[in-house]
């Protein structure tokens, strides 16, 4: 027996004919904006956690746990960085603070970039914990502390012809992202660093090349640590692996944990068990006090004072004149 088919030497039966024929498995319909709707869901959600009751200046951690949603952030961000132009301001760039400590061992340093602070916070939060435990440094690129600042306050956000992603939902999670980062500095500056304008390879880098910029200046200048560039970004992974530099993207059901022993157990295999040390330095605070100028004695204000009240050149000289003639006599009666 054939297929139903009008070409079939049977044809098709007229209750066939009515009938809509398709192949496959029914797929379920789907929401139009779905992720779009799901993304701003757990936003205002966040928002309204905020508002009723809870602290206000609490920093949410929204967890981006599917690919879709993922996607949609990154080519949000990927086509907002194509033309977008952030001001290279210093001001918020810490340069001369130095390393409270400086340790030696199994280092891994993580460059963290844009998309991937958005979309995994508590991820990133997650490391930032565990990094005394697995050697963990974590880097903040000049231009991803640019460009969440741009994102946070861009108007130009609202305006993408993206169709699927809110502006004001990326607009809000770059400012979560940032208040983070600028905590952690703060609070943990031994783990989390933002780079120094004077780590760079090229000081006219922007992008993509000035986060990958980062990633070989702290490989370049530290050859037995492991520099693993943390990014959503295809393109820029794909440029970092091509540069023997690790990366770490999206995967389902990763988390904190998993990613630290992971890293710590790959430089482990490439460096071996390397001893850790630990070499304190003295806060800025500290040593300006020991450096702080002498205060002037008592006697010398004094004599400053006095010599205030002198008028013309003649009262000064003479005022010289006795004080030289009390010394001599002084030195006279001690050595007589």
């Amino acid at each position: 027996m054939s297929l139903p088919s009008r070409y079939a030497p049977e044809g098709l039966s007229r209750a066939d004919q009515s009938k809509v024929i398709t192949s496959g498995t029914k797929r379920e319909h789907t929401p139009v904006n779905y992720i779009l709707r799901t993304i701003d869901d757990k936003i205002q959600s966040a928002l309204h956690h905020q508002q009723h009751g809870y602290n206000n200046e609490d920093i949410e951690m929204i967890p981006i746990e599917d690919e879709k949603e993922v996607d949609v952030i990154s080519s949000y961000i990927e086509f907002l960085r194509g033309d977008a132009v952030y001001p290279q301001s210093d001001e918020n760039i810490v340069e001369d603070t130095p390393d409270s400590e400086l340790v030696e061992g199994n280092i891994s340093f993580l460059i963290l970039d844009t998309n991937f602070l958005i979309s995994h916070l508590k991820i990133v939060d997650a490391l930032k914990e565990l990094a005394s435990e697995y050697g963990l440094k974590l880097i903040i690129p000049v231009y991803v502390i640019q460009e969440l600042d741009g994102l946070k306050n861009s108007d130009r956000i609202h305006e993408s012809p993206y169709a699927d992603c809110s502006g004001e939902s990326i607009s809000q999670l770059a400012k979560w992202a940032n208040k983070w980062v600028y905590h952690a500095l703060a609070d943990f500056p031994t783990v989390v660093k933002g780079q120094k304008l004077s780590q760079r390879i090229s000081k006219n880098l922007v992008k993509d090349d000035a986060i990958f910029d980062c990633c070989l200046y702290f490989k370049e200048r530290n050859p037995n640590s492991l520099i693993i560039l943390l990014s959503n970004d295809k393109n820029l992974c794909a440029k970092a692996l091509s540069n023997d530099v690790l990366t770490v993207s999206f995967r389902e059901h990763m988390d904190g944990h998993v990613i630290a022993k992971t890293i710590y157990e790959e430089n482990v295999r490439r460096f071996g068990k390397l001893e850790a040390k630990v070499k304190p330095i003295e806060s800025p605070s500290k040593i300006s006090e020991k450096t702080k100028p002498l205060e002037p004695s008592p006697e010398w204000l004094e004599k400053a004072q006095q010599l205030d009240q002198l008028n013309g050149f003649d009262d000064v000289r003479q005022k010289a004149y006795t004080e030289i003639q009390m010394v001599l006599l002084a030195a006279l009666d001690h050595f007589g």
